[in-house]
């Protein structure tokens, strides 16, 4: 009966002072305008506007209907607006590697409410295969995972290393001289979860003919990690930023181990599959160092 294009073009009408002026500005012909508003003008039921007069003069009841129909448009820009734009709202479900919870995500949670703060955000917590697959799956919206993991098509780079080191219990009091990988494996080894960067760089380091492997023990938690680690449970990997307050206080030490057993640093990127809107966007592209 009454749609947006109508209600553009009678607010152009109005606002061009007449048909031809309206047809002009919006490259239309003046008798496609003209054959558009009779046809509104039949299906209402109703005369727009008053024909008598040389310029295009609303009705009583045309008044109402370009009324109604500013209502429509200013509804249709918000809903746009909320959609694609810097007061962007609704749920932005986000996936984080466990590493980047101790370290990155309460500065890219921030910087996400910053830009828009009617924004709701549900938190999924995974290793990074499983958020390359729910991001490629539509699971999620956004992930920050190891750039490594990174699905095909994902939109994004790079926004943030993580450097790893080897710590354990004061108590195990293991001396300042760097550890071999044959001293380290006389203990216990606490690090990431199976399947994952470190625990295969760590299977790798201990598969030598020459060592005894240790017992390994993997967790998904790197709290877990921590905990077993200052209770003298093993020697465990893990990101130096996160564990920085603990070294500190004393929970527990740095093991100095010789250069070739320092583990690799992890890169971590934050990535999309399609556009979350202008103002998340944005973010995601200053947080990757992209203007």
């Amino acid at each position: 009966m009454f749609d947006l294009r109508d209600a553009e073009m009678l607010r152009e009408i109005v606002k061009a002072g007449g048909f031809r002026a309206a047809a002009d500005t919006m490259g239309l012909s003046q008798s496609a305008v003209s054959n558009r508003i009779a046809a509104l003008e039949r299906r209402l039921g109703v005369q727009l506007f008053d024909r008598s007069r040389r310029q295009a003069s609303l009705t009583l009841v045309g008044r109402r209907v370009l009324e109604e129909g500013e209502r429509l448009i200013a509804l249709r820009d918000q809903i746009v607006e909320g959609i694609t734009g810097a007061s962007a709202a609704g749920t932005l479900r986000l996936g984080v590697a466990e590493t980047i919870v101790h370290t990155r995500l309460p500065a890219i949670v921030r910087a996400l409410r910053e830009a828009a703060p009617a924004l709701r955000i549900e938190l999924s917590v995974e290793v990074s295969q499983r958020l390359s697959a729910m991001l490629a799956d539509d699971e999620i919206d956004l992930a920050v995972l190891l750039r490594q993991s990174v699905p095909p098509g994902a939109v994004g780079g790079p926004i943030s290393r993580s450097e790893l080191g080897w710590y354990a219990s004061p108590a195990l009091d293991l001396g300042d001289a760097p550890l071999t990988v044959a001293t380290l494996a006389r203990w216990p080894i606490v690090t990431f979860s199976r399947g994952t960067l470190p625990y295969r760089e760590v299977e790798r380091l201990f598969a030598r003919p020459e060592i005894e492997p240790p017992i390994l023990h993997g967790s998904a938690s790197l709290a877990t990690v921590l905990s077993l680690v200052a209770d003298g449970t093993g020697i465990g990997t893990l990101p130096v930023e996160m564990v920085a307050g603990d070294v500190e206080q004393g929970r527990i030490v740095p093991v100095p181990v010789a250069a070739e057993l320092v583990p690799s640093a992890l890169d971590f990127t934050i990535c999309r599959m399609k556009s979350l809107g202008a103002a998340v966007d944005a973010v995601i592209d200053r947080l990757h160092g992209h203007k």
